[in-house]
C-alpha cells in the first residue's frame, strides 16, 4: 500500500523520467548533424583559449571568419568544451551532455502546468514531449539549452512571493538564457510588459540584471577583439514570406486537439490524417512530382498552422484575462521576433513558442476524451518516429561516407561542405577547402556532396569527374526533413518535412588536372 501511494504521489516525475528516456536514447548514438560542427570547433577553440572564445576562426558559411562574426554567443559552447575534455569529442558523452536541458525542458514545463492549474496536465507534458521540433532539435546545438532556461526562468517568474527570491532566480535564470542565444531577449520583453500590465513596477528593478549582463559581455568582446558581438551581428531584412513559414513550421510539428468538442477533435485529426495520406499515395505511386508533393504539403502545414494559431487567438481573447497571461503575452513577443528578426525560420526557432500554444491550448481546452488523445497519440507518434530514424540514417550516410572514402582514394583529399560532413571529413584526414587559403595542386582529389551547404570553389581549377556516390537506403515510409536539410532550414517552397522518393544525396568525387 505504502508503494502504491508513493508511486501515485510521484507518478508526474516518473513520467517527466520516462519521456525523457524515450525521446532522449535514440539520440545518444547520433552522428554530429548541421549545426553541431560548427559548435564543436569553437568548443575545441575555447579549450585552448578560454578568456578569448570569440577571437577563433571556423569556416562554416562559404569561408573562414573569426567566431564572433557569427550568431550566438558562447555560453553554451563552454558546456561542450567541458565534456570534450573531460571526456573527448565523442557523440555518446556529448549527447548526455545535451539530453540534461531535455530533462529539465520536460521538468519546468511540468512545473509550469502545475502552477497554472492546468486540467489535463500529463497528457499537456506527453504532447510537448512528443513534439518532433523538439525530439529532432536534440542535436548538438542551443536551442534545447535555450528552451530550458527559458521555461526554468518563465516558472520561476511566475512563481513570485513576497521575499523576491523566486524572481530573482528567474531572472538568473533569463540571464543564462541570453548568453546561450540572444533570442532569449523577447522573454525580458515580455516580462517587462507583463509587470508594467500588473503595475508591479518595484519587480522592473530586478529585470537590471540581464541588462548589465549583457553590458558586462559587451565589454569583454570589446576587451577581446574591439566590437560589440550583439550590436554587430548580421541581420537579415524583413520578407513576407516568413509569416507563411513560420505558420507552415508550426502546421509541420504541432497536431494538437485544439477543440472543447471531441467530435470536432476527431474531425479535425481525420482530416489531417486524410490529406498526409492522400498526399503519400500520390507520391509513391508517382502520380505526382516531388516539387507538386512539397507544394502540398507546405499548404497543408501552412493551413494547420493557420487554424491552431486563430483558433488559439480567438478563444484566448474572448477570455477575461486576455492581457493578464505571461503566456500570451510570450507567444506574441517571440512570434514577432521570429518572424522579423531570424536570418531564416526553421522548426528550431519555432520549438521556443510550443509550450506556451499549449499552455493557452489547454487553459482554453476541457474534457478531452479518450478516442480524442488516442488518435493524437497515433499520428504524431508514427510521424516523429519516422522522421527521428530518417534524420539519424541522414546524418549517418554523411559519417559513413566521410571514413570510407579515404580508404578507397590515394593522395591530398580537399573536402568541401559544412554540416557534419565538415567534422567527419575532417576527423578522417581530409582537408577543408578555403577558397582564399587552401593550395589546390594537379592530381588532389576534391569531395563534396551535392545537397548541403558548400564554401565556393576557385572556377579557374579544372577538375574531372570519378565518380558519383549514391546512397542506397530510402527513408522510411518516405518521411523526410533532409531535402537541403529542410527540417532545420525553411523556405517558402521547401516544407520543414515531406514525402520523398529520393536517396540521402550523392557524393561527387573529382580529381584537379
Amino acid at each position: 500500500m505504502e508503494f502504491k501511494n508513493h508511486i501515485k504521489k510521484h507518478k508526474g516525475s516518473y513520467l517527466v523520467i520516462l519521456l525523457w528516456l524515450i525521446i532522449t536514447l535514440p539520440n545518444l548514438s547520433k552522428p554530429f548533424h548541421i549545426d553541431d560542427t560548427f559548435h564543436l570547433e569553437a568548443a575545441q577553440h575555447i579549450i585552448n583559449n578560454p578568456t578569448h572564445p570569440m577571437s577563433g576562426e571556423i569556416n562554416s558559411s562559404g569561408e573562414t571568419k573569426p567566431i564572433h562574426q557569427f550568431n550566438q554567443p558562447p555560453l553554451f559552447f563552454y558546456c561542450i568544451s567541458a565534456t570534450i575534455y573531460c571526456f573527448g569529442p565523442r557523440e555518446l558523452p556529448l549527447h548526455l551532455m545535451l539530453s540534461l536541458f531535455t530533462f529539465l525542458s520536460l521538468y519546468f514545463f511540468r512545473k509550469i502546468l502545475l502552477l497554472k492549474k492546468i486540467k489535463e496536465v500529463n497528457f499537456a507534458l506527453l504532447v510537448f514531449a512528443l513534439c518532433p521540433a523538439l525530439i529532432l532539435n536534440q542535436n548538438l546545438m542551443v536551442d534545447v539549452p535555450l528552451l530550458s532556461m527559458v521555461l526554468a526562468s518563465v516558472f520561476f517568474f511566475l512563481k513570485q512571493d513576497k521575499t523576491y527570491k523566486n524572481i530573482l532566480f528567474s531572472i538568473l535564470f533569463l540571464s543564462t538564457a541570453l548568453l546561450i542565444k540572444y533570442s532569449a531577449l523577447p522573454v525580458l520583453a515580455a516580462f517587462v510588459i507583463y509587470i508594467i500590465v500588473n503595475k508591479n513596477y518595484k519587480h522592473l528593478l530586478f529585470l537590471s540584471i540581464p541588462v548589465f549582463t549583457l553590458a558586462l559581455w559587451s565589454i569583454w568582446n570589446y576587451a577581446e577583439y574591439g566590437g560589440i558581438h550583439l550590436l554587430s551581428r548580421s541581420h537579415s531584412s524583413f520578407d513576407f514570406n516568413n509569416i507563411a513559414v513560420f505558420l507552415s513550421c508550426i502546421g509541420a510539428v504541432f497536431f494538437v486537439l485544439i477543440f472543447n468538442k471531441n467530435k470536432n477533435n476527431l474531425i479535425y485529426i481525420s482530416t489531417l490524417t486524410g490529406a498526409f495520406l492522400s498526399i503519400y499515395i500520390l507520391s509513391l505511386i508517382q502520380f505526382i512530382t516531388i516539387e507538386t508533393t512539397d507544394l502540398l504539403m507546405n499548404i497543408v502545414f501552412l493551413v494547420n498552422g493557420l487554424i491552431i494559431l486563430v483558433r488559439l487567438f480567438y478563444t484566448h481573447l474572448r477570455s477575461n484575462d486576455k492581457w493578464n497571461d505571461l503566456s500570451f503575452i510570450l507567444l506574441i513577443c517571440i512570434s514577432l521576433f521570429i518572424i522579423l528578426f531570424a536570418p531564416f525560420i526553421a522548426t528550431r526557432h519555432i520549438l521556443l513558442i510550443i509550450p506556451f500554444i499549449l499552455i493557452l491550448t489547454f487553459q482554453h481546452t476541457t474534457n478531452l476524451q479518450l478516442k480524442s488523445k488516442i488518435a493524437f497519440a497515433l499520428i504524431t507518434s508514427l510521424i516523429s518516429s519516422s522522421l527521428v530514424i530518417d534524420d539519424w540514417k541522414y546524418a549517418n550516410y554523411y559519417k559513413t561516407e566521410a571514413q570510407s572514402i579515404p580508404t578507397e582514394y590515394n593522395g591530398k583529399i580537399w573536402t568541401i561542405g559544412h554540416w557534419g560532413w565538415q567534422w567527419y571529413s575532417r576527423q578522417n584526414g581530409m582537408k577543408v577547402y578555403d577558397l582564399e587559403n587552401s593550395m589546390v595542386k594537379n592530381g588532389d582529389l576534391l569531395i563534396f556532396p551535392g545537397d548541403i551547404a558548400k564554401q565556393p570553389f576557385d572556377e579557374n581549377i579544372k577538375i574531372e569527374l570519378l565518380e558519383k556516390r549514391f546512397s542506397i537506403e530510402k527513408p522510411l515510409l518516405l518521411i523526410s526533413g533532409r531535402k537541403h536539410a529542410s527540417f532545420y532550414n525553411s523556405f517558402i517552397n521547401r516544407p520543414p518535412w515531406t514525402f520523398s522518393r529520393q536517396p540521402f544525396d550523392t557524393i561527387y568525387v573529382y580529381k584537379v588536372q
